[in-house]
């Protein structure tokens, strides 16, 4: 929810330690992570290394549905044996289609993950100008709030001057630990992040006890 990884690399290992399957769910890090947009997996270096891969069409690919990556056996077994696979009907054509555009845009222009990543940061050093934000390397950075209330009332502020910021409330997150939870994009220009900046302000939502980062 914060935007915050796993320790991957360590977690392999311990996998491999104990001849454990190991399974990522990498749905958030498809098309942002990685020299190719490949992932988390393929940041941490650990490609053909990872038992399960379990990931999203509908984040930065921007379709809708999700797969299960993993050697064939299990890929057999999981077509044959899983339930949610079995009753669930197959993605349409058209889907599959704009999944696999996607795909190509983020494994042919590497400006997009550039992009992206230059959005990450320039937001996270304004941020940092007024108060701690979360350790991680994320396009997801929350901005801690408090009460559900306040949340949705600034959540809604801000749809009020076309900038659309989700309120994340209770049982997604902890009581008295709801946030606004933004989601950068490759597209974003300079003038829409100074734009959110300023209205973030104007809100009175850049204080110390207002960011950070909450589990």
């Amino acid at each position: 929810m914060d935007g915050d990884t796993a320790s991957l690399p360590e977690t392999a290992d311990i996998a491999r330690r104990y001849d454990a399957m190991l399974m990522v769910d990498d749905a958030h890090a498809t098309g942002v992570f990685g020299k190719q947009g490949k992932g988390f997996i393929e940041h941490c270096g650990l490609e053909g290394k990872i038992d399960v891969v379990m990931g999203s069409l509908s984040k930065a690919i921007g379709s809708i549905g999700g797969f299960i990556a993993g050697s064939k056996p299990l890929i057999a077994f999981l077509k044959n044996k899983a339930r949610p696979f079995i009753y669930t009907t197959a993605l349409p054509p058209a889907v599959c289609a704009a999944s696999l555009a996607g795909l190509t845009l983020i494994r042919d222009d590497a400006s997009l993950i550039d992009g992206l990543w230059k959005n990450i940061h320039e937001v996270k050093s304004r941020l940092s100008k007024f108060a701690n934000t979360p350790a991680v390397e994320s396009p997801i950075i929350p901005l801690i709030v408090g009460s559900a209330e306040d949340a949705a009332k600034l959540s809604a502020k801000l749809y009020e001057n076309g900038i659309l910021i989700p309120a994340i409330r209770p049982p997604t997150v902890p009581p008295n630990t709801s946030r606004l939870r933004i989601s950068l994009m490759a597209t974003h220009s300079e003038d829409d992040i100074r734009r959110l900046m300023n209205l973030l302000q104007c809100i009175g939502l850049l204080t110390r006890e207002n960011t950070g980062n909450h589990g």
